[in-house]
């Protein structure tokens, strides 16, 4: 969203959040390097995916985008003529997040549910008929993670492995999850 939505929408959970006795921030962080060199150094991929949530109520986060691909074709036969539409899907490539968090003593209970989805790239299948383009269909890799956890302020946590990604100007890299 534009930077000035953002900021409004911020605002909003802010306020929203003082009136409650807890809220929480909590940030989906993520790592690259290149495939295949173990030895490389992580470094952060994109900004920390911010999740805001106020107790006992569920926060949602999204960050990525919606590729579009033309996966089919509605033909329609008439009089001696086709007309072949082309049928478009979408496909999200992001994160996206369901999270609650609640006190717990000392600490705080996250309950966390991620998707981190990677889009590839697409092949090119040819159709059925010479007379229809060809479809495509998109390789896709995801990750789901599923976890409650006991943190303190400030601590960060190792989420796992996230799906391989295609990041420009760096090639084939492999991710990792964290949130803090």
């Amino acid at each position: 969203a534009p930077p000035e939505k953002v900021a409004a929408a911020r605002g909003l959970v802010q306020y929203l959040a003082a009136a409650r006795t807890s809220s929480y921030r909590l940030d989906a962080v993520r790592e690259a390097r290149p495939v295949g060199s173990p030895d490389a150094p992580w470094q952060a991929y994109g900004v920390p995916v911010e999740m805001l949530c106020l107790s006992g109520r569920l926060g949602f986060a999204q960050a990525g985008r919606e590729r579009l691909f033309v996966g089919g074709f509605d033909v329609e036969v008439a009089q001696k003529s086709k007309i072949a539409d082309p049928v478009v899907f979408a496909c999200f490539d992001g994160l996206q997040a369901v999270v609650s968090a609640d006190a717990a003593g000392e600490r705080v209970h996250v309950r966390l549910a991620l998707l981190d989805r990677s889009v590839l790239g697409f092949r090119s299948v040819p159709s059925v008929s010479p007379d229809l383009g060809s479809v495509q269909l998109p390789d896709i890799e995801e990750v789901v993670v599923r976890r409650n956890l006991l943190m303190k302020s400030g601590e960060t946590a190792s989420l796992g492995d996230g799906p391989t990604r295609m990041i420009p100007g760096r090639g084939a890299c492999q991710t990792r999850l964290s949130i803090r």
